[in-house]
């Protein structure tokens, strides 16, 4: 049986930082569109990001995704969508998400990509 990182695509690497996302879209849970929630993260990737939310996030949900990280300047305006939801094992939050993000006109994808590319070419220099 394959384990997570045998099915994901894109190289995964730790880091929180803070995160608030704006739910544009949340399928039949009406009452969860439009708020912001503040989340953080805890581990990313060129194509997406895994994070601990106090609440419940649909799978297929669409989200904006403001993202600060501690080791970055700045902060990234991303958006995705909810490809996995569970509740949390343990710690703080009680639930998780994994997000695939989605590439839009007025995003930062193509400066979230080149600190990615850099993060990952640093923390695995063999590659």
């Amino acid at each position: 049986m394959e384990n997570d990182s045998e099915r994901r695509k894109h190289p995964r690497i730790l880091g929180e930082g803070p995160v608030f996302v704006k739910v544009i879209e949340a399928g039949e849970n009406a009452d969860l569109r439009g708020e912001t929630i503040y989340c953080s993260t805890q581990d990313l990737s060129t194509g997406g990001i895994r994070l601990a939310v106090d609440r419940e996030v649909p799978v297929g949900s669409v989200l904006h995704l403001w993202i600060g990280l501690s080791d970055s300047p700045g902060s990234y305006m991303l958006t995705g969508r909810v490809v996995w939801a569970r509740p949390a094992e343990s710690g703080k939050t009680s639930h998780m998400v994994g997000i695939e993000f989605e590439e839009v006109p007025d995003g930062d994808m193509t400066t979230w990509l080149e600190m990615m590319e850099q993060k990952i070419r640093y923390d695995n220099p063999q590659t």
